[in-house]
């Protein structure tokens, strides 16, 4: 039976924790867009919508998973080298950068958004809305407060980006910030919470709380008529809700346990979180879609769903400035990668003085470069249907089926590489057996030769000589019955932790080891040292360049190296030469037990991919280029098409 990692208890504050850190990987900014959407395409369309996200998200999670199990890699990057090649994980940091970026423009647009009703809250600005009837006077004093507001936004957001935003980019340590955002799982629950208790309030009582009084029932009460606009653009969007595809393998790493351990957590885990995620989306996109964005309520069609209530509402407003804060420090964070990226293509090592000035340069360009987007962004669902068609398509869509593609191939290669280490254990174990014996009597028959020699260096250095040769034999002898019976891998891993082991209670002096240890013959070439005291000094100095060391003390089971020290007696370098002669037997053998991935992967022969299996890939691929196209095509369209103007003041 396989011995478990984690006790019971233990085994559930895993399982809970890391549900926790992936809900709070996929629960962003797109969240407060919700309900634009669900009311933009109509309940029927957008829970198909979400369903089908939520199916290849599922499918992509397991991708991912098995290919982690099957090659042990840790990043996305490597994972793609060892699956295709260096030009295609080039492609999706790229597609990741530009990604990041995007989000990065969103975050200025939402902060801006928040500190904008936060300056109205406290400037006492009243808010712009539409007369109930049409009159001239009424609707210019409207469009006069419409261009002093998006006048002011403007502001706010160039003040954002050049100022905020551009002393973050100097943050060269995301220690402390990673820190601060990691509660930005509790705002998003508390801010989930609020939204819901106001919208479920007015639903009720037909009344929205701090509101002017403009607020009335959406007619339909139920949005089912969905935009064709919405149709074409909004699919690749809901894609970009489960993220959990980009964390996979950093988490897979992080995690304790054996492989199947892991395996089983993350699968499990991904399930719990997934299914959270559903419960909290779709909760949040019905209850706003039917109290907002009716097309009889033209005040309250912010996509940015915290912008659709009240300035005066102390509550919403604390949710506001809390968001400001965790956007902030979020910035930061995803600032990094970015900028990452951009050191990377240009081959700057950021540990020089280049390095370290470019990290700032690209920081500041970053910052003006979405501060200027931001000014002229309208609206946040924008920016996300834009980065989504054109860079969310790689990561979210187009990853997991290329590695999906060749998952078939990693389990090949694993279990071939596994049946070759299994095939190497089996054969001929006596002689393996005899290999030891052999080397044993190697080290007993070297160490009687030193003795030999070594012996006239002072009394008692026999007898070490015969301790040392007998430890020796011991830790052999259980190598040998340990490399009958176990795996060569496992004899690799055991080896080294048996070599730090004998290091730690041996109490050995080394600095270097000698690439061989010297012969019978070599030994006759020594000179016996003279009984006087200035000959045995002469002779300890001709020596001496023999054999450098550095003493190792190690007091209770801590290392703690000291500094380099002559040899105060003949007796302490006697030690030294015998030690640093077991040391090199010791570390000889075990390197000889450690096998590379290439030793077990000769002989081995891909295999082709099921014909079924890359014709459905392959179909799913073209698709998702065709409905991302589309929408990125629609979305230009429409951002430079003509508005149509919305309630009775027509300009």
């Amino acid at each position: 039976m396989a011995t478990q990692t984690y006790t019971p208890n233990e085994e559930k504050r895993v399982y809970a924790g890391t549900t926790m850190l992936m809900i709070g990987s996929c629960i962003g900014a797109s969240l407060l867009a919700l309900g634009s959407r669900f009311s933009n395409l109509g309940w029927p369309l957008s829970t198909l919508y979400m369903t089908l996200a939520v199916i290849f998200s599922f499918w992509g999670y397991r991708q991912i998973i098995d290919a982690c199990t099957y090659t042990r890699y840790t990043t996305i990057r490597s994972l793609l080298i060892v699956t295709w090649n260096k030009v295609i994980a080039e492609i999706v940091g790229y597609a990741t950068m530009f990604l990041i970026f995007g989000f990065l423009v969103a975050y200025c647009v939402i902060s801006s958004d928040y500190i904008h009703s936060i300056y109205n809250f406290f400037a006492k600005v009243p808010t712009c809305n539409q007369p109930s009837s049409y009159d001239q006077q009424l609707c210019d004093e409207y469009f006069k407060c419409v261009a002093a507001s998006n006048r002011v936004d403007k502001i706010i957001r160039a003040i954002v980006g050049c100022g905020a935003f551009m002393l973050l980019s100097f943050v060269n340590s995301v220690g402390i910030l990673s820190l601060i955002s990691s509660i930005s799982l509790l705002l998003v629950i508390f801010s989930i919470g609020v939204i819901l208790g106001r919208c479920i309030e007015a639903l009720v009582k037909g009344k929205l709380a701090y509101d002017d009084g403009s607020w009335v029932r959406r007619v339909p009460s139920i949005p089912y008529k969905p935009e064709i606009a919405s149709v074409l653009i909004d699919f690749p969007s809901y894609f970009s809700l489960y993220t959990l595809i980009p964390t996979m393998p950093s988490l897979y790493a992080e995690m304790k346990g054996s492989i199947s351990e892991k395996t089983k957590i993350i699968h499990r885990t991904s399930i719990y979180a997934t299914v959270i995620l559903i419960v909290i989306y779709m909760t949040l996109a019905y209850v706003t879609s039917a109290t907002f964005y009716g097309p009889n309520q033209r005040n309250y069609r912010e996509d940015n769903i915290l912008n659709n209530f009240s300035d005066t509402d102390k509550l919403v407003l604390s949710v506001r400035i809390l968001y400001v804060l965790v956007i902030f420090t979020a910035f930061v964070c995803c600032l990094f990668p970015c900028r990452a990226i951009l050191l990377d293509i240009i081959k700057a090592d950021r540990t020089t003085k280049r390095g370290k000035v470019l990290f700032f340069v690209t920081g500041i360009i970053i910052v003006l470069l979405l501060t200027i987007l931001a000014i002229f962004v309208p609206s946040i669902t924008l920016v996300f249907d834009i980065i989504t068609s054109l860079f969310g398509f790689v990561l979210y869509l187009g990853l997991p089926i290329l590695v999906g593609l060749k998952v078939p191939v990693l389990k090949a290669r694993r279990e071939y590489m596994e049946a070759r280490r299994a095939a190497m254990n089996r054969t001929d174990p006596d002689a393996e057996l005899k290999q030891t014996n052999t080397m044993e009597a190697k080290i007993r028959d070297r160490t009687n030769s030193i003795t030999a020699f070594l012996s006239v260096f002072g009394p008692g250095a026999t007898e070490r000589v015969r301790q040392a040769s007998e430890s020796i034999v011991r830790r052999m002898s259980m190598t040998g019955s340990r490399l009958s019976t176990s795996g060569r891998a496992d004899r690799a891993s055991s080896s080294s932790g048996h070599r730090l082991s004998s290091y730690r209670h041996s109490h050995i002096p080394f600095k270097g080891v000698p690439s061989t240890i010297p012969d019978t013959t070599d030994l006759q070439t020594f000179e016996t040292p003279p009984s006087n005291n200035a000959a045995l000094e002469s002779g300890h100095t001709r020596q001496q360049p023999r054999l450098q060391t550095i003493p190792e003390t190690h007091e209770q089971g801590n290392n703690r190296p000291q500094e380099a020290t002559e040899p105060d007696t003949e007796e302490e370098e006697t030690k030294q030469n015998i030690s640093t002669c077991v040391v090199t037997e010791q570390i000889a053998i075990d390197h000889s037990h450690i096998i590379s991935d290439e030793v077990l992967l000769e002989g081995f022969t891909p295999p082709k991919v099921s014909l079924k299996r890359q014709i459905t890939l392959w179909t799913i691929t073209s698709l998702f280029i065709i409905t991302n196209s589309t929408s990125f095509v629609v979305t230009i369209i429409r951002l430079f098409a003509p508005k149509d103007s919305t309630g009775v003041c027509n300009k």
